[in-house]
């Protein structure tokens, strides 16, 4: 059966993204045939989280499902036709290891009921229409606690198969030489970021010590417990609040192109490459050695903090005070250059009216005067257009003028000139384009020119190469926070864009998403990311653009600008050379 015709399964639609279907799923570049693969399964209906990743597989021009190996321990038998929650209850008090972990039971179950959509990531999904070509292997593993050992014909057998990849959706903690038997390894998810966490379960105990980063990676299993060789790993910000189905939603939806995009690359460019491109191994920093299930005294601790906190936070929405976004400009530390800044201090704040937010600025020089472009939102409309005026020494120097509306939500008006005119690419997401304007009359006059790109995409930023365009833009993801920064080139800026092999360049909250024009501080090319760990907005990071190339590119963090005192908050940093812009947010 060919990709094209392998049935689609029952999926949440929030686990497909057509984005990175269209550029993972097709043939790569070579003559080389399909990458064998193998899974693990505990039965054919794994979590949908699994499935959907099966689907991506099994749809690929470059991977081919060859084998399945199947638990064949037998399953914890069902509870006898009749017996209800009372009884159900009363067989876990009489547990002595079930009682000590009946609060997180209890918890469990009462959080993924108020959040729905995260529980649809954990339903079994039947995946046998998928796999109806490839060998089935029923084995019962060598239990022993929570370790999986595997007999000799099970080894013997996937070794005469040949894989490439094996993929563990199933099974416990799997040790032995089942480890070596694909030419790959066996590739296995671990959500939680393992250099803060390791064990379990999943981005419940960053909500519980407060950690301000839920992560996910894919590696490569060893016999140490989640300390295999790191293939790629995305980090999400943690959710505020008390919810571990909440806090699970961003990290598990980040992480659902890592397997696909691995085995593609691992096609196209080969073994080398993703070792060169794998992320370096850290020291563990965790708390504890392995995190596990927590006890009923934890879940107390844990219960008692987050309520305190979640009323805090409504006693601050009762008073009368209100965190708004304005913007602020100082000169230029060095006139007619651009510079990293190191500090916040000595902005001038521009107080929008009541009603109104303003955020996102960006300055253009034009004919000696400085123009200041930015965001004015609506907050009874909630939603935003593209405002301007002219910035001069004491501030705003005129009239606040509309210079592009649209039925949808606009903001990050990106301006530039290019070949002797100006144009502009707002966030427009929700139009589901990006879309390119020009100016007729600069600066309040604009007209669309042409849609660039068929997907709505967050934050556009244009860099001139000496031969090619470069747009940086967030994968537009609001169930993941907008973790994934994908570069595209064009020959021309009008031409279409295409995809970068090395996408997405970051899948990482803390600087993923652009925060600003790219600009030289001397022989330096800096690019300006918003900082999102803990809370929306939290500041502005520095990154070095040291490699970029239509196949390579690297970066290297080299500052931050975070909030002057008394803020919550700095997203935006821009610079005309004559002035400094940049926006906060701030209970007032």
């Amino acid at each position: 059966m060919s990709p094209d015709a392998r049935p689609r399964l029952e999926i949440p639609s929030t686990l497909r993204s057509e984005l990175f279907d269209r550029y993972y799923l097709v043939s790569s570049n070579t003559t080389r045939p399909p990458l064998r693969v193998g899974v693990m399964l505990d039965d054919m209906s794994p979590i949908a989280f699994f499935a959907a990743i099966l689907e991506q597989v099994a749809r690929s021009n470059h991977s081919r499902l060859c084998a399945v190996v199947l638990n064949g321990a037998p399953s914890q038998a069902a509870a006898p036709h009749g017996q209800g929650r009372l009884s159900t209850l009363l067989r876990l008090v009489r547990d002595p290891q079930r009682r000590k972990r009946l609060a997180w039971t209890l918890y469990l179950r009462w959080d993924e009921k108020r959040f729905p959509a995260t529980a649809s990531l954990f339903r079994p999904v039947d995946c046998s229409p998928l796999l109806d070509e490839a060998e089935r292997i029923v084995t019962v593993p060598l239990a022993s606690r929570f370790t999986h050992r595997f007999d000799e014909p099970t080894v013997r057998r996937l070794r005469e198969l040949e894989l490439d990849v094996i993929l563990r959706f199933g099974f416990n903690i799997i040790r032995g030489e089942i480890l070596e038997v694909a030419r790959y390894g066996i590739w296995s998810y671990h959500h939680g970021d393992n250099e803060f966490y390791r064990g379990g379960p999943p981005h419940f105990w960053e909500l519980y010590e407060a950690h301000p980063c839920s992560g996910a990676l894919l590696q490569v299993l060893r016999e140490e417990l989640d300390a295999g060789l790191v293939l790629d790993r995305v980090i999400a910000a943690t959710e505020a609040g008390i919810s571990v189905s909440r806090n699970r939603l961003a990290p598990y939806l980040a992480s659902l192109h890592l397997a696909i995009r691995a085995l593609h690359d691992l096609h196209e460019f080969g073994w080398d490459h993703l070792l060169e491109r794998a992320p370096g191994s850290v020291p563990y920093r965790g708390q504890r050695r392995i995190y596990r299930t927590p006890s009923n005294r934890e879940m107390a601790v844990f219960l008692a903090r987050r309520l305190s906190r979640s009323a805090a936070a409504r006693l601050a929405q009762v008073l009368p005070r209100s965190r708004r976004w304005s913007i602020g400009f100082r000169p230029a530390a060095a006139r007619g250059s651009r510079c990293i800044p190191d500090s916040a201090e000595g902005f001038r704040w521009l107080q929008p009216p009541r009603g109104y937010d303003y955020a996102d600025p960006f300055v253009v020089r034009h004919l000696g005067r400085t123009w200041l472009f930015f965001e004015r939102y609506d907050c009874r409309l909630r939603r935003g257009h593209i405002a301007c005026a002219e910035l001069g020494p004491e501030g705003i120097a005129g009239e606040i003028r509309a210079a592009l509306d649209e039925p949808w939500h606009l903001s990050y008006p990106f301006v530039f000139a290019a070949d002797g005119e100006f144009f502009m690419i707002p966030e427009a997401a929700q139009s589901g384009k990006v879309t390119l304007y020009r100016a007729t009359q600069f600066p309040y006059g604009w007209v669309r020119e042409r849609n660039l790109f068929d997907f709505g995409l967050l934050d556009v930023t244009v860099l001139r190469g000496e031969d090619r365009y470069w747009f940086f833009a967030a994968a537009r993801d609001p169930r993941a926070a907008s973790v994934k920064l994908c570069l595209f080139h064009a020959p021309t800026l009008l031409d279409p864009w295409t995809w970068h092999p090395a996408n997405p360049i970051s899948a990482d909250i803390r600087q993923a998403r652009p925060a600003g024009a790219i600009f030289h501080d001397g022989s330096r090319l800096i690019r300006p990311a918003q900082d999102g760990a803990g809370s929306y907005g939290r500041a502005v990071r520095f990154l070095e653009i040291v490699k970029l190339t239509p196949t390579d590119y690297a970066e290297t963090e080299v500052g931050a600008l975070t909030p002057p005192d008394g803020a919550d908050g700095l997203h935006t940093f821009n610079s005309d050379g004559h002035f400094e812009v940049t926006d906060r947010l701030r209970r007032e």
